[in-house]
């Protein structure tokens, strides 16, 4: 499972007027007003606000003392006191765009977005030349995922101030999760001609720089930005991040624990030492860290835990209890991660409920030992069943202590149905040696354009291997015949007929060997014991496939690796593969 890579996009910070506001009528509390915006100046966020307060006490309606003082609370943490403050100060002074501007910022950290929105608009209509609340409304609809919106506000910023810099930056961001990289890099590198030393730019160049593949420019980005800003967090993230990517493990490591030195409860510094520490084998320190996938600290969890009137299973004796287990994450994750359901049924777990999704629903039912498989639609018809407890699949390993050393790896784990297994019997080509192919993965994961490869041509090496019968596993080619129908392709496609996963493990129980990307067919066929080779990227391989090896301990015996040594170089691993192939077809025929 992969993970975002974190950018940065600069906001305003709340105003802090250097005199009396202009747009407000009081005049400032003699003394305190000056003396809280001189603390504030020098960084003495508290000494400030105990001043603000004092003269609050002595005039508690007056604007400009409340904004301050609210501008103090936010510095402090006290952000339920700043919000008062800044709500207080707009019923005196409803016509104060920066502090609408101010109170915006501070609801949109706190998530509360549609009053956030709601406050940046009204500073636009109070000031329509605030470029600042341009920039910070455009950073809200970005974060809502309304693209295009964002980027209008980011351009009408640009518009009322061409040097902004902070403008350029955050757009050149959106452009690049948007896929318009040209745009990006036009945007940042302006932002980077009018400030070379803008961190934030310098970290945001460095995750395009990192998509287009300029490795060692990004590193470069990264470097600068962590040495013009050291106590900043990100830049150690996103060099990590990179490292991580390209195997560098110990560089990886040591980046996040640079940055969680600085941050010691940072969720996406925690996630991501968790995939890396994975990714070397090194579990019972991967798996704790591993739960901050699902912490609320991070800039993007990967799933929101569930709000249920019964517990989550934290490693307590489940004998005799009933446990629910949640899906999460890719069909390959729920195939690979159900092994460890029999090993609940063994801990004494009187009634054990799996939820799957839906294409899983008539494998697992039929092939697991359990007492009872859900979909989430079943959730949504009856609602949550009770239970003494729940817990998500892939939390399963760290409450059972696994390690390499007592991985459960019995194969196989899973079983294909009777019935299905005799209605593909019938449509199976005979003779010659069976061989699945799979060459795409899901096209929405983060590594996809990586993992999968550019089509089935790609393994028309694979054709000239005598004595060969190739079989299309792939689904999901409707709106694309080109990529299976080829001229003089001796491909027979099932993958077209193929219904769930009940009917794709029915026609791989038949095979004599899968060859494929990285995708849940292949964990399919190691759990159902059959021979599986996949081909791996050498740039964002997934954890758990472990630093480059031939095997898969999560496999043993019947998966082989095969990594590839160049990014988007796919024919060395394939013509590995063919030969391969050449040397296992006579070996089956004679076994």
């Amino acid at each position: 499972m992969s993970s975002l890579k974190p950018t940065h996009k600069k906001r305003s910070s709340p105003q802090l007027p250097s005199s009396q506001p202009p747009d407000l009528p009081w005049e400032p509390v003699p003394c305190f007003f000056d003396q809280v915006s001189a603390l504030l100046s020098a960084g003495e966020a508290a000494e400030a606000l105990v001043a603000a307060r004092l003269g609050l006490a002595q005039e508690p309606d007056h604007a400009p003392l409340l904004n301050l003082a609210a501008i103090c609370a936010v510095r402090t943490g006290e952000l339920a006191a700043a919000e008062g403050y800044w709500r207080r100060a707009l019923v005196l002074a409803p016509d104060g765009a920066d502090m609408h501007n101010n109170l915006g910022i501070l609801l949109h950290d706190r998530q509360r977005f549609d009053e956030g929105e709601a406050f940046f608009r009204t500073a636009l209509r109070l000031r329509p030349d605030y470029p600042e609340a341009c920039l910070n409304l455009g950073n809200l609809l970005q974060t809502r995922k309304r693209y295009r919106e964002a980027e209008e506000a980011y351009r009408e910023a640009l518009r009322l101030r061409p040097d902004f810099v902070e403008a350029y930056s955050n757009l050149g961001s959106l452009l690049h999760g948007e896929g318009r990289l040209v745009e990006a890099e036009a945007a940042l590198q302006q932002a980077l001609r009018l400030r070379s030393d803008d961190v934030d730019a310098s970290n945001n160049y460095g995750n395009l720089l990192e998509k287009l593949e300029c490795y060692d420019e990004a590193e470069t980005c990264f470097l600068q930005a962590v040495c013009m800003r050291p106590e900043q967090v990100v830049g150690y993230l996103n060099l990590g991040g990179l490292y991580d990517k390209q195997r560098r493990y110990p560089e990886a490591i040591t980046a996040y624990l640079e940055a969680l030195r600085r941050r010691p409860q940072d969720a996406d510094a925690l996630f991501f030492l968790s995939l890396t520490l994975l990714s070397q084998g090194r579990f019972a320190e991967g798996w704790p860290l591993y739960e901050n996938r699902y912490n609320v600290g991070k800039k993007e969890p990967i799933l929101l835990l569930p709000d249920l009137p019964f517990p989550q299973w934290r490693g307590e004796d489940l004998n005799g209890k009933s446990l629910l287990v949640l899906q999460e994450q890719g069909y390959g994750d729920e195939i690979q991660f159900c092994r460890f359901l029999p090993l609940l049924k063994a801990l004494g777990v009187k009634y054990l409920t799996v939820v799957c999704k839906k294409p899983l629903l008539p494998l697992f039912a039929e092939g697991l030992a359990v007492d009872r498989v859900l979909t989430q639609d079943d959730l949504d018809v009856d609602g949550m069943p009770q239970h003494d407890a729940w817990t998500l699949l892939l939390s399963i390993p760290l409450h059972l202590g696994i390690t390499l050393d007592n991985l459960p790896a019995t194969l196989p784990y899973l079983h294909p149905s009777p019935e299905r297994m005799a209605w593909w019997a019938e449509r199976m080509p005979q003779g010659g040696c069976r061989v699945g192919l799979v060459w795409q993965g899901n096209p929405g994961h983060l590594n996809d354009a990586h993992r999968s490869l550019p089509g089935l041509a790609t393994l028309a090496p694979l054709w000239q291997v005598p004595g060969v019968v190739l079989i299309s596993l792939q689904t999901g080619l409707a709106d694309r015949p080109e990529r299976v129908h080829l001229p003089g392709q001796p491909v027979v496609d099932l993958g077209a007929q193929v219904r769930d996963f009940a009917d794709t493990a029915a026609i791989v129980a038949q095979l004599d060997l899968v060859i494929g990307v990285d995708t849940a067919v292949l964990h399919l066929a190691g759990a159902l014991g059959k021979p599986a080779w996949v081909m791996l990227p050498c740039f964002g391989t997934d954890w758990r496939w472990l630093e480059p090896r031939p095997d898969s301990p999560w496999y043993p015996g019947v998966m082989r690796l095969f990594w590839q040594e160049r990014s988007h170089v796919w024919g060395d691993v394939v013509e590995e593969v063919r030969a391969a192939l050449q040397a296992f077809v006579p070996a089956r025929q004679h076994a």
